[in-house]
């Protein structure tokens, strides 16, 4: 053998190898990348499952947090105007106590406290605390209208 064919031989053997390893690097790269973004799409499915459930349960409490304080709010403007008829009550009781004025701030104050009682679930604690308070200073100065 010579030079040559030897030369030709390990050539011959090296462009087998090279082209069958270049194949087999190849389709590693390619069954690679399939595996690669088969995962990625898997872990995307399940983050976005994750976001549509967080997402989900912030809506209930956006929908909740609007019902309670249209509710709150309801209340509010109920009260302010059972105090307003009350606090009316209490300037004209004032200016005259009179049996009659007595008996309709008496039972103006009688719906006002039912009232605050009523709503006291939907009352920040400080304003049901002063609310109670107030109608406390209300109900003495009935008693001291009476003496």
């Amino acid at each position: 053998m010579t030079t040559a064919e030897i030369t030709k031989i390990v050539l011959g053997i090296l462009a087998a190898l090279g082209g069958g390893g270049a194949i087999v690097l190849g389709l590693s790269n390619y069954f690679g990348q399939f595996l690669a973004k088969r995962y990625e799409e898997k872990i995307k499915a399940k983050f976005q499952n994750e976001i549509n459930e967080y997402q989900a349960q912030l809506d209930i409490i956006k929908q909740t947090t609007i019902l309670y304080s249209d509710k709150q709010f309801e209340h509010y403007s109920k009260l302010w105007a059972s105090l307003y008829d009350l606090k009316i009550l209490a300037d004209d009781l004032w200016q005259q106590a009179t049996s009659i004025r007595l008996e309709k701030f008496s039972k103006q104050l009688k719906l006002t406290k039912t009232q605050i009682e009523k709503a006291s679930l939907f009352l920040e604690e400080t304003h049901y605390k002063e609310l109670t308070e107030t109608i406390r200073h209300f109900s003495e100065y009935k008693l001291a209208s009476l003496t």
